[in-house]
């Protein structure tokens, strides 16, 4: 008799040996199927489109025979309030209708979007070996019947979310081996007219957060450090909080974020989240000794992300207690993801260097009692590895690219790419560049911009790295400030589009006056601002861990900035567009100024940290209101304006 192997226990690629393997739809982009609520009681089958990876030696037909019998849905029906996991209801298995083999196109390409719809083979997983030897695509259509289950359930709730499962079998070997591919499929009745996104970034989640505040704590107690603290409060007067009430815990961030998004979910006051980077800290577990140079899932921080979005277990240190980790539960709500710089960092860095300690909410004195197993390096931490994504790709998303259609609205979802050795001016100021994006990566949105979006919807644009973020006043020019000062202006916040009317008397541009270009995509930042220009785009971006809101417009003059990039001079720069800077989603409530006004270019803070002087803004996450095909809002919230919800 053959053997189940435990559905969170399948986190090495190696057991697949040379099988084809489903690898989308998945966690991270799962595929949405939508239907009018009066038509879900006529329904008895529904199609589904999945992209498998194989060998060059495979066939369709051998696509055919091995996945026949072994493709399954498995309904997700609420949550098991004891578990904190969804509730998975009876297997359905799916019927094959169609194997085709699906050609690679460049990401340029405009085949890319014309002959494919749902799913699409890319080349970056081949040339980063991110399947192994899986070079091979195939597009499978498979039919799943409809059952009463599924119909009773949306007859009381809008979306039914299922697990993608492919079972292999292998007559050589005792144990059945199987891949779930969870929240994978989506069924809703949603009509895409009147809905809400939810916008969170940089959560970056790492094993270690759970694991700081408890090897700190062993230390700080028993040392001269907190004996230090306490005089210096007593002799300032001041009466801190504990280490244990101030600690950001990123990790219980996300705990948080996923109990709130499952209770609004369940209240139809949210649709989807859409997760724009730094999901991780950086790739490779501060703790994995020997297993330093291998990117397998189970050594990386993406098994961690997995693990709190889908509430498994995860393994502490075997030298700590655990001290203030919040109770999780699985995110019942669909979701899509990209990723940033931090994902694509290899290695950890010290918390101990510089003013690192400062963005989890804990001082010098603190936490130099914390020590990583293994000893960061200042270089290492900053290195790009091609595999950085092998887990993220197989477990998670496959996609670096890709849009999603609701209804006739579009949203385009690209990777901004990791830090930018550039602009290394702006790495040392705390706020690297990332790399942008490649020609094909523009000519990518181009194509989907002209095939697939209409004049009805909104546009939506979703990555990492900002397109305009303006230089910290304090890095103006000693002259320059001096200059404002005797103007009346201080900060940044005296070039917002109403300050400054009064003090120039003009519209409102800032762009005369502060250089954006900070922190920023790194290539073809110009030309990005003009296709969202021209195609009145919103535009949400985190990175920055801060609360920025611009808005732009055409215009015959462009200002014009110097860069210096790899140490050398370059020529000016022109910036294509007006810009405009204000708190506009705080100021406006008629959505026909979001509407008239596009393009928006919004920075969500944080979810997870703070920055290193402002822990204030952590927690947030920004609500996107569509109603009426329209932009109705895009405000800011903090998880802090919801302790009541929560039970920890």
């Amino acid at each position: 008799m053959k053997r189940m192997i435990s559905e969170n226990l399948l986190v090495d690629f190696s057991n697949f040996k040379d099988f084809p393997i489903i690898i989308s739809p998945n966690l991270g982009k799962p595929q949405i199927k939508s239907y009018l609520k009066n038509d879900i009681e006529n329904i008895n089958k529904f199609e589904i489109e999945i992209l498998i990876a194989g060998l060059k030696s495979h066939y369709e037909n051998y696509i055919l025979e091995f996945i026949s019998n072994n493709i399954e849905l498995k309904p997700i029906l609420g949550l098991d309030h004891k578990t904190r996991r969804g509730v998975r209801g009876e297997s359905v298995k799916g019927e094959i209708l169609e194997v085709k083999e699906a050609p690679i196109y460049d990401l340029s390409d405009e085949r890319l979007i014309i002959n494919y719809n749902l799913e699409s083979p890319r080349k970056k997983p081949i040339t980063e070996n991110i399947y192994g030897n899986r070079d091979k695509f195939f597009i499978v259509k498979v039919e799943f019947p409809f059952n009463n289950e599924f119909k009773n359930y949306l007859k009381q709730r809008t979306y039914l979310m299922f697990d993608l499962i492919q079972k292999f079998t292998d007559s050589n070997n005792d144990d059945e081996l199987q891949r779930i591919n969870y929240h994978a499929i989506v069924i809703t009745t949603q009509e895409w007219k009147n809905f809400t996104i939810i916008h969170a970034t940089d959560l970056h989640i790492a094993k270690r957060n759970d694991e700081i505040l408890p090897i700190l704590l062993k230390g700080f107690n028993k040392s001269i450090s907190k004996s230090i603290l306490m005089i210096k409060d007593f002799l300032s007067g001041t009466n801190k909080d504990s280490i244990e009430s101030r600690f950001i815990n990123p990790n219980n961030n996300l705990r948080l974020f996923i109990k709130l998004m499952n209770i609004l979910f369940d209240k139809g006051s949210v649709d989807l989240i859409i997760f724009t980077g730094d999901l991780i800290d950086f790739t490779i577990r501060s703790d994995i000794g020997d297993k330093i140079f291998s990117f397998e899932m189970k050594n990386t921080n993406w098994n961690i992300f997995y693990n709190i979005i889908l509430n498994f277990p995860i393994k502490l240190r075997d030298d700590i207690e655990p001290v203030n980790i919040y109770e999780g539960e699985e995110l019942l709500v669909p979701f899509f993801t990209t990723v940033g710089n931090h994902d694509y960092r290899s290695y950890h860095y010290d918390l101990r260097w510089g003013s690192l300690h400062k963005v989890v909410n804990v001082h010098q004195l603190e936490i130099m009692h914390y020590k990583d197993v293994i000893p960061a390096n200042p270089i290492s931490s900053l290195y790009v590895n091609n595999k950085t994504m092998t887990a993220y790709n197989q477990f998670i998303n496959p996609y670096q690219d890709y849009y999603i259609r609701l209804g006739d609205h579009l949203i385009l979802i690209m990777d901004s790419g990791y830090d930018s050795a550039k602009e290394i001016k702006d790495l040392f100021m705390g706020n690297p560049s990332a790399v942008g994006f490649s020609d094909e990566q523009l000519k990518y949105m181009e194509n989907v911009i002209e095939s697939k979006s209409t004049s009805r919807g909104v546009r939506i644009a979703l990555f990492h790295a900002p397109i305009i973020n303006p230089t910290p006043y304090s890095a103006f020019p000693f002259r320059l400030k001096r200059e404002f000062k005797l103007k009346g202006i201080n900060s940044l916040d005296d070039f917002k589009e109403d300050a400054l009317k009064k003090f120039d008397g003009e519209d409102g541009r800032s762009d005369y006056y502060i250089d954006y270009k900070f922190g920023t995509i790194s290539n073809n930042w110009d030309k990005t601002l003009k296709l969202f220009q021209e195609n009145n785009f919103l535009v949400l971006n985190g990175h920055t861990h801060k609360f920025f809101e611009f808005r732009t417009e055409s215009t015959d003059e462009p200002t014009e900035l110097i860069r210096t990039q790899h140490f050398v001079l370059k020529k000016e720069i022109k910036v294509p567009v007006a810009i405009y800077m204000d708190d506009y989603s705080l100021k406006y409530k008629d959505p026909d100024f979001f509407n008239f006004k596009l393009p928006f270019y919004l920075q969500t803070p944080s979810l997870g940290v703070g920055r290193f002087n402002n822990t204030n803004l952590t927690g947030a996450f920004r609500i996107i209101k569509i109603k009426n095909n329209k932009i109705e809002s895009f405000r800011i919230d903090f998880l802090s304006n919801y302790q009541n919800l929560f039970v920890i």
